[in-house]
């Protein structure tokens, strides 16, 4: 494979290339048309999976928690347990 056949995703600029370009590849990836927000977007919307309840699908890697405080950019919000390792790694 050579870098020709990579696609930069960058590179579409709408919805409908997208979609051109998942069709392209043989691929079924469900994609809306119009992006949502506030609390329209299923982003904000909370998961049940049997017992476990998540308030919203919005995450933060534990990696990112890290990388943010070696850069020193100040969180804006808790990190999970990626800002508890984080912050037991800099004691």
């Amino acid at each position: 494979m050579n870098s020709d056949s990579i696609l930069r995703l960058g590179a579409l600029k709408d919805v409908a290339q997208f979609k051109e370009h998942v069709k392209s590849c043989h691929l079924t990836i469900p994609c809306d048309t119009e992006i949502l927000t506030g609390s329209a977007s299923p982003l904000r919307t909370p998961i049940q999976r049997g017992p476990l309840h998540i308030g919203n699908r919005i995450t933060v890697q534990p990696m990112e928690a890290g990388t943010a405080r070696a850069m020193a950019i100040p969180p804006s919000l808790p990190c999970g347990a990626g800002a508890t390792s984080a912050a037991a790694a800099e004691n």
